[in-house]
């Protein structure tokens, strides 16, 4: 029989969605089911740079990024869980 293959990131990972300040903030699991990774996107670059720095000031490595699609600026916040232990969600926030 034929073995079916699968690569690495073709999987639906869980995701946890926040609301901080209007901006959605994605959480989703890494390899081992903890909730490690944060992303974001909004027009609005204060409103990331507040989510960036707050996340990072609580253990995780943020990348910030601007971006143009079809005419318009969005700003990106890609954060990971860097700190010791295990990953805390710092943005308190209510879940959808």
């Amino acid at each position: 029989m034929a073995e079916i293959m699968t690569e690495s990131g073709t999987t639906h990972r869980e995701t946890r969605i926040y609301v901080f300040r209007g901006v959605q903030v994605h959480r989703r699991k890494d390899a081992q089911g903890h909730f490690t990774l944060l992303d974001a996107i909004d027009e609005d670059e204060k409103k990331i740079r507040q989510i960036a720095d707050r996340l990072q000031r609580h253990g995780y490595g943020v990348m910030r990024a601007r971006h143009n699609r079809a005419g318009r600026v969005y700003c990106t916040c890609k954060a990971n869980w860097a700190g010791r232990g295990p990953p805390r969600m710092t943005l308190s926030t209510k879940s959808r």
